[in-house]
C-alpha cells in the first residue's frame, strides 16, 4: 500500500476553506484547457477548478467552458479582461491567505450585484457564460477598489428600481443606501448628454455643414464591427478600422 506523507497529501487535495465566505472551488469540472485536452484525452488537472483560475499552469492557454455555447468564442471587451484578471487575483489570494474580511466584502459585493443585475445569480463565478463569470470576477475587482462608486453606476441605470431593490434586500443598510441614493442623484444624467448631442448634430446638418463620411471609412467600420461584434469597445473598434483602412490603401 502506497503511503504518503501528510505534507504531500494536503498539497494532492483540493482545500476548501469552510470559513471562507465565497465559494472557490466548484464540485465538478465546469472549464478545461482544450490544448491539454486534446494531447490527453480525459485529464482534469486541479487548478482548472477554482474560481479565480482563467488561464492553464501548465501551457499558459485561456481556458474554456466545458460546455460550448453562443458565448464561448464571444469578444471580450479590453477593459473586462483587465478588471477580470484583478478580480481574479484579489480572489486568490483572499482564499490563500484565509482573509475572511476580504471574502466577506466580495460576497457583499456580488449580493448587491445580484440585486441590482439579473446576471449576477448564484454561482455566478463558475457560469458556462464567459461574459457573466468575467462580469463577476470584474465585480470583484471594483468592489475592493471603488464599491461604492460601483454600485452607484448600477443605481443610476436602474433609476429607482435599482433603489427600492436594495432598500428591500438589505433593510438593516438604511444609511448606507440613503448615501448611494444622494450620489447616483448628484451624477450627471446619460440622457441629456446624448439629447444635447441629437441636438448639436441636427444644427449641423440643418446649417449644412456636416459631411458625410467616405464609403472607406464606412466599409472599414462595417469589417470591424463584423470581426469584433457589436458590443465590443469603441477603442477596439476604433483601432480595428484603422488597420482594416491602412490595408485598404
Amino acid at each position: 500500500m502506497l503511503r504518503l506523507l501528510p505534507a504531500e497529501l494536503d498539497r494532492m487535495l483540493l482545500r476548501r476553506r469552510t470559513q471562507f465566505p465565497v465559494e472557490c472551488i466548484s464540485w465538478s469540472d465546469f472549464q478545461n484547457c482544450p490544448t491539454c485536452a486534446r494531447k490527453q484525452p480525459g485529464i482534469s488537472l486541479r487548478h482548472w477548478r477554482y474560481a479565480w483560475s482563467l488561464q492553464c499552469d501548465v501551457c499558459g492557454s485561456e481556458l474554456s467552458p466545458v460546455r460550448r455555447d453562443q458565448t464561448a468564442h464571444a469578444h471580450l471587451p479590453t477593459r473586462l479582461r483587465t478588471r477580470a484578471k484583478e478580480g481574479a487575483k484579489w480572489l486568490m489570494l483572499a482564499n490563500r491567505h484565509g482573509d475572511r474580511l476580504a471574502g466577506r466584502r466580495m460576497d457583499l459585493t456580488l449580493q448587491v450585484a445580484s440585486v441590482l443585475a439579473p446576471e449576477f445569480r448564484h454561482g455566478a463565478l463558475f457560469s458556462q457564460n464567459r461574459i457573466d463569470r468575467f462580469k463577476a470576477l470584474a465585480t470583484i475587482d471594483i468592489g475592493m477598489t471603488r464599491p461604492l462608486l460601483a454600485v452607484t453606476l448600477l443605481m443610476k441605470k436602474s433609476d429607482r428600481v435599482g433603489e427600492t431593490k436594495l432598500r428591500t434586500a438589505f433593510p438593516h443598510k438604511r444609511k448606507l443606501v440613503d448615501r448611494l441614493a444622494r450620489l447616483a442623484e448628484s451624477l450627471p444624467r446619460q440622457r441629456s448628454r446624448e439629447g444635447g448631442g441629437l441636438k448639436n448634430q441636427s444644427r449641423t446638418n440643418c446649417a449644412g455643414t456636416a459631411h458625410a463620411p467616405r464609403q472607406e471609412y464606412l466599409q472599414a467600420a462595417r469589417r470591424a464591427i463584423d470581426q469584433l461584434g457589436e458590443n465590443a469597445e469603441r477603442s477596439d473598434l476604433l483601432n480595428c478600422a484603422a488597420k482594416f483602412l491602412e490595408c485598404a490603401r
